[in-house]
């Protein structure tokens, strides 16, 4: 498990590894999330389906919505709950 503090910073550590899950927020420093996406689903064949959620404490129906067309894989809200967690984690096999 990686954290990268910055769109520029998760790139890197996508290049460099092929992670079963990315949990990404909308709300990075440099580039937001709704951009981000683009550029993981262009990085490889991997990451073109590889299953990417939204963590974000936007919680309106418009953010849903555009996370959905961005092909987001799931939507999740911060403070991320331990129960939540631990069911993501099964629903993608990652735990």
């Amino acid at each position: 498990m990686n954290i990268a503090y910055s769109g520029k910073e998760a790139l890197q550590f996508l290049r460099q590894h092929d992670y079963k899950l990315i949990l990404m927020d909308l709300g990075l420093p440099d580039i937001d999330g709704f951009e981000l996406i683009g550029e993981v689903r262009r990085l490889s064949l991997f990451y073109s389906t590889a299953p990417v959620l939204t963590l974000t404490a936007h919680i309106d129906q418009k953010h849903r919505l555009k996370s959905k067309q961005l092909e987001f894989n799931g939507f999740l809200t911060k403070p991320l709950l331990l129960e939540e967690a631990i069911q993501v984690l099964k629903q993608f096999d990652c735990l």
